[in-house]
């Protein structure tokens, strides 16, 4: 590696540094920044002139002279930039914007069988776009595309497995990238929700996300990172739960999500969600009984988790 390209990584790095700093802690000045990052404060200047011609900071508020010209807060400017988020499931397609906030601009979601063709693929680009237009959005200022998936990811592509909700085997990001003219990055749903607790709704540097969706699954956030494991997959939906307990179809018996997804219920009350709450609420014993066992696994889960990894856990997903 020559000294030219390792220089532009180095600068590339500190800008991506000084971004996170200013999203994580809020408007610093240049020498709180050069303090918690350990640069030189030249430094930290050159980057702030790069990243404000880029339109991504700008200058705050002044703040009182300590002696000489009076400091400024560096900000983000977090419409400088948007990405697009699209969630694939079995029968729906959801739509995100989010700027650098990160903040949901607009959503929309739609129903659409998934089935992996190329026809597939265009129609959520004509959705994606339609969606684009109807937000007015500059697609100079977009980022690129980002598909989440109930599936597990390995070396950026889907791991195929026939218990997965969606046969997810067939993405080539690739293709996708040519059918949707802009960078594609394809993650496991489950992961992306837990980046998005840590990075955008708290604080927490360690924590255990649990996923209870159409699926079950979860991640482990360790120093604010996610803690991918040997193969990239920590998977929180097949541990067992229940010794001989109900069939799961990854082929194991007793998988908490056999117990602890909205699949499971569904499939075992005869209902929707709607309709299973809606009896629940009315006092169907046959509801009462999957609930209490859906309650007791899901504690079971959770206890586990406490005592092995000894950090909060979060539980999310639309359950």
């Amino acid at each position: 590696m020559n000294k030219a390209a390792t220089n532009k990584e180095v600068r590339i790095n500190n800008q991506k540094n000084i971004v996170n700093t200013l999203f994580r802690y809020g408007p610093m000045t240049k020498q709180e920044l050069a303090s918690r990052l350990g640069l030189s404060l030249p430094t930290v200047s050159v980057i702030n002139k790069s990243l404000a011609a880029k339109g991504l900071v700008a200058k705050g508020e002044k703040l009182e002279s300590t002696g000489g010209r009076p400091p400024s807060h560096i900000t983000l400017v977090f419409d400088a930039r948007l990405s697009v988020g699209v969630d694939i499931s079995t029968h729906h397609v959801r739509i995100v914007l989010v700027n650098l906030g990160p903040t949901i601009v607009s959503s929309q979601k739609h129903f659409l069988s998934y089935d992996g063709t190329t026809e597939y693929w265009r129609s959520v680009r004509k959705l994606i776009d339609s969606f684009l237009a109807d937000n007015q959005v500059d697609e100079t200022k977009l980022l690129g595309i980002g598909f989440s998936v109930q599936a597990p990811i390995r070396s950026g592509q889907p791991v195929s497995a026939s218990f997965q909700p969606v046969s997810l085997s067939s993405i080539d990001q690739n293709v996708m990238s040519k059918i949707f003219g802009s960078p594609v990055e394809v993650h496991n749903d489950a992961k992306m929700a837990s980046l998005a607790q840590v990075w955008g709704a708290g604080e927490e540097d360690d924590v255990v996300y649990l996923m209870l969706s159409n699926g079950v699954g979860g991640a482990i956030i360790a120093d604010h990172k996610l803690l991918r494991g040997t193969s990239k997959n920590a998977e929180f939906g097949h541990m067992i739960v229940q010794d001989g307990g109900r069939l799961c179809n990854c082929g194991q018996h007793g998988c908490l999500g056999a117990y602890c997804s909205s699949r499971a219920l569904q499939e075992h009350s005869g209902a929707s969600l709607d309709e299973f709450f809606a009896g629940l609420d009315a006092g169907n014993d046959q509801y009462r009984e999957l609930w209490d066992e859906y309650l007791h696994m899901l504690a079971i889960a959770v206890s586990n988790l406490y005592l092995i990894f000894d950090t909060d856990i979060i539980i999310g997903g639309e359950m």
